[in-house]
């Protein structure tokens, strides 16, 4: 049997680190159909789960991070 390397094994899973950080995947897009009081309307993610974080872009480029709290057929709303 092959003995396994402790430095090896290090050495994989460093390199498999990077290149998640190299690689980020959009995995579903949606479109923002209104925004109030702390809460985005997104139309077209299906997908999404109770609680689940969305990344949601503005206008000006910046990023703010969601969770989904009202799941509907259509919409979803996030905090």
């Amino acid at each position: 049997m092959a003995e396994l390397s402790t430095k090896k094994l290090s050495a994989d899973i460093k390199k498999a680190i990077e290149e998640l950080k190299r690689s980020p995947q959009v995995e579903r897009v949606g479109i923002v159909t209104r925004v109030g009081d702390g809460i985005v309307w997104v139309y077209g993610l299906s997908q999404v789960g109770f609680n689940e974080m969305i990344e949601v872009e503005a206008t000006d480029g910046s990023k703010v991070t969601a969770f989904a709290l009202n799941l509907t057929e259509d919409e979803i709303g996030g905090v």
